[in-house]
């Protein structure tokens, strides 16, 4: 009976593992689903609270944001170390098919890029409503692609259920091995006294 037990120990501590694993996954998924991405796409957002800006694919010489609220939604301008236009873009958001440029709850203007204190953009948004997010470029100067712009809501319940699980799955793994190789010692010592 003990040498079963013994034995069934690893293979106990590996399903564990995967279990825990499959539910760190989980996790990992509704937190990607928490992303509202700029593609004229209707969108619902998974969570309902403030969706934050995220800007990639800058410009290496990208040295000032200037953000203009306009009719239709913000203008957003990319200035070099010159005073030049780099990018101009015209970001809009439409909540069930309809502009409406106060969703953006907040908006930072002249900024250096590295030396945010807050966001770009804050967006306040609701789960029960499909919102369009937009980007126009109405002027690139630059050898790059456009910039892309993401807006995030990450749950902090989400992120750490998903670091806990993946302890979880990374702890039972190693102990799993570590009691499968003991297992193993223990019956290779037995057969050479044997």
């Amino acid at each position: 009976m003990k040498r079963i037990l013994v034995i069934i120990l690893p293979f106990f501590l590996l399903l564990l593992s995967l279990i825990s694993s499959m539910i760190a996954y989980n996790y990992s998924t509704q937190l990607e689903e928490s992303f509202l991405y700029a593609n004229n796409t209707p969108e619902k957002p998974q969570f309902t609270g403030t969706y934050y800006s995220i800007v990639g694919n800058l410009p290496d010489d990208a040295v000032l944001f200037q953000t203009t609220l306009v009719d239709d939604g913000y203008e957003l301008v990319i200035l070099n170390s010159s005073d030049e236009v780099l990018e101009k873009i015209l970001f809009t958001i439409a909540v069930d098919g309809e502009t409406d440029p106060t969703i953006v709850t907040e908006s930072q203007t002249n900024v250096v890029p590295g030396e945010l204190d807050g966001y770009l953009f804050d967006l306040e948004l609701e789960d029960s409503k499909s919102y369009t997010i937009n980007v126009i470029v109405i002027e690139n100067n630059t050898d790059t692609d456009e910039i892309d712009l993401a807006f995030f809501n990450l749950e902090n319940h989400l992120y750490n259920s998903q670091d806990l699980w993946e302890g979880i799955s990374t702890t039972t793994f190693i102990f799993a091995l570590l009691a499968g190789f003991t297992v193993l010692g223990i019956f290779v010592t037995k057969k050479r006294e044997v």
